[in-house]
């Protein structure tokens, strides 16, 4: 991990039922596109519902640098992606956790969306 946000800032990302994720594609647009952010030991985590057929998660993956947008705010990240099953099981458990009694919860736990997870770090 290359760095880790403030206490307040993972507080505020921990309690935001939705945020938004804006990656710069390669045409220059950067859309803002609703995602759930999770929180767990200190490092936030996001996951793409669609996998790899997410288009902001292609864009993420060939350029890394973003922003994320809650409550206001503006924060530049830096993703980063996870491939250990331990933390992928964790990201589950904050998901679960945060969002258990959504029914657009499922599709985050199939295979596909699982590989998909990545770690936000603030640049």
């Amino acid at each position: 991990m290359t760095g880790a946000f403030d206490a307040a800032t993972l507080a505020m990302l921990a309690e935001s039922d939705e945020s938004a994720i804006v990656v710069p594609r390669a045409t220059g647009r950067a859309p803002a596109v609703p995602i759930w952010v999770v929180v767990d030991g200190g490092a936030v985590y996001v996951r793409s519902v669609r996998g790899e057929q997410g288009r902001w998660y292609r864009a993420l993956r060939a350029h890394p640098d973003a922003a994320i947008q809650v409550a206001g705010r503006h924060l530049p990240v830096r993703a980063e992606p996870v491939a250990d099953a331990e933390t992928i099981a964790r990201v589950d458990e904050a998901y679960r956790a945060k969002y258990g009694g959504s029914p657009y919860l499922p599709p985050l736990f199939n295979e596909d969306a699982r590989r998909c997870t990545v770690r936000l770090v603030p640049r």
